[in-house]
């Protein structure tokens, strides 16, 4: 299970942690990082967390994070998980696509800032429950260096290039299809699923090859009764959108050694009210608003079953 946590709804004041709080029943007072902790645990299921969204106080930014501040909320935060869930957290993912300035929170973007923070998140986890594995944050494929992004594999050569291969265990990656067949060659524009083929290079060069890759995000657009806007393009009708997602963990699985895992995004968006039918994460879902399973789904549990995938 993959698990957003906002990070300013968890340390909402420097060193004031809401899961060490109580309400007037004596029980934790409610908040993410609990709860997301509780659904993994009590499903039986390992936990990749996602952090996110730094608070007002550490700077409302990623760029402005002092890696001292990273580093004791996620000691905290992994200490708290490690007492109420025990082994529930695998991975910790240390934010998500740097290489773009919404996510970074200003331009240009910096992968030698995020490498020196990354350092802290790491030193912060490992003292906490040194079991968990640190995933980087993952690219924005593809980008082209537009309205002031950097393009993937040169935010990442950069990355390495600032010492940052110490400091994780698990490269993040993405890997959407875009509208393109699974196979499709890495060299593809705008993006397809084997450019997480040129990331693996860029291990390579810098002497990472041991090290694993997971996918933290990966997905189609089922293809929609109105205009997508800029996703319009990726848009696939829905037995060709299963069938490309099963293919493309095919490839991962059987190619890729170093290839830890995906996450598909997603499983439910379209089951919430606040994801609108106008939006294209509606569309990436995997369910349909009253839960019940699109085709892509089906396809991806029908493959488990007959044992095409693992």
């Amino acid at each position: 299970m993959s698990g957003y946590v906002a990070w300013k709804r968890v340390e909402p004041a420097k060193g004031q942690f809401v899961f060490n709080t109580k309400n007037q029943y004596g029980q934790t007072t409610a908040n993410d990082l609990t709860n997301v902790l509780a659904a993994a645990r009590d499903s039986g299921l390992k936990l990749i967390l996602r952090i996110d969204e730094p608070p007002e106080w550490a700077g409302g930014a990623v760029h402005h994070i002092s890696p001292a501040d990273l580093e004791n909320y996620l000691f905290e935060a992994l200490r708290y998980a490690r007492g109420f869930a025990p082994g529930t957290v695998e991975y910790v993912e240390v934010f998500n696509e740097l290489n773009l300035p919404f996510e970074w929170g200003t331009s240009p973007v910096d992968p030698a800032a995020y490498a020196r923070q990354l350092a802290g998140a790491y030193r912060g986890i490992k003292r906490a429950d040194p079991s968990v594995r640190v995933v980087s944050a993952a690219m924005s494929q593809r980008t082209g260096g537009l309205f002031g992004t950097m393009e993937d594999v040169d935010w990442l050569e950069a990355f390495y290039r600032a010492g940052a291969r110490d400091h994780f265990d698990v490269l993040g990656v993405h890997g959407y299809l875009g509208s393109f067949p699974a196979e499709t060659r890495p060299e593809c524009l705008p993006m397809c699923f084997r450019v997480i083929e040129l990331y693996r290079a860029v291990m390579e060069r810098h002497g990472d090859g041991g090290k694993r890759a997971l996918v933290t995000e990966m997905g189609t657009v089922e293809q929609a009764p109105h205009d997508q806007g800029i996703y319009e393009w990726m848009e696939l009708p829905p037995d060709r959108r299963g069938e490309y997602l099963v293919n493309a963990l095919r490839i991962g699985n059987g190619n890729y050694p170093w290839f830890l895992g995906a996450n598909l995004f997603n499983l439910d968006y379209a089951t919430v009210p606040w994801n609108s039918p106008s939006g294209a994460p509606y569309w990436f879902s995997l369910l349909n608003p009253d839960r019940s399973p699109r085709p892509a789904y089906d396809r991806i549990r029908d493959a488990r079953r007959s044992g095409l995938l693992p």
